[in-house]
């Protein structure tokens, strides 16, 4: 009786490990679309309204544009080349500016990429350990299920199969975590496959006019 009450436990124990995965996969990938959709929105205002300001040169209001935007990761990015744009070292030739801003700009792309990434190794966790926990689970139940093997043939036949279906309920729910998991991952990994894209073309742009704004403000570097 004790061995039985132990196996039923263990297969209870499976279901509420399922559901509080279940209820984790889901706050994070709300959290994750959320903070992407804030990205996306965030990104495209900042593009729209920065594109001119950073070609005419105007590099102060571009910044404080970037502030105002600063959960889109292009906005940050953009935030980060004008900060080390504004505070480089004195005395420092244009091909050495571009350079130095160039790897200021790697470094945040790599902190942004990080915070993008946030909370991503709990959808791979669950994708890969709910089906385990789903099979423990039902091996428990099925073992349970032949505990009234013993009892009349039509009692023991009933009891076998009320418990294989609780086991196999078990199962099917561990699937449908580790799917939705594993679909959840996939469109993040999606999107930040996007936001990759999206940062090295604004690396490469902002590279471009930031080396034109050093030609033409030739005065200005010298006298700092």
């Amino acid at each position: 009786m004790g061995l039985t009450r132990w196996a039923s436990g263990l297969a209870l124990d499976s279901i509420y490990l399922l559901l509080v995965m279940l209820l984790s996969l889901t706050v994070t990938a709300v959290g994750q679309s959320l903070r992407f959709f804030q990205a996306h929105r965030h990104s495209r205002a900042f593009t729209r309204l920065a594109a001119p300001l950073l070609r005419e040169g105007r590099m102060e209001e571009a910044a404080t544009l970037a502030m105002r935007h600063a959960t889109g990761h292009i906005a940050r990015l953009a935030l980060a080349c004008l900060d080390y744009l504004a505070h480089m070292p004195k005395a420092m030739g244009k091909a050495e500016t571009a350079d130095y801003i160039r790897r200021g700009m790697t470094r945040a792309a790599r902190r942004i990429r990080a915070d993008l990434r946030r909370d991503t190794y709990i959808l791979a966790t669950i994708a890969a350990t709910a089906p385990f926990v789903g099979t423990f689970g039902t091996i428990i139940g099925i073992s349970h299920s032949f505990k009234g093997i013993c009892l009349q043939r039509a009692t023991a036949v009933a009891m076998i199969h009320s418990g294989l279906a609780a086991a196999l309920v078990i199962t099917a729910l561990s699937l449908a975590v580790a799917l939705s998991a594993t679909w959840c991952y996939n469109f993040v990994a999606a999107q930040l496959e996007l936001f990759e894209v999206e940062m090295q073309s604004t690396s490469l742009e902002l590279e471009t006019l930031v080396t034109r704004w050093l030609h033409r403000r030739p005065v200005d570097l010298d006298a700092r």
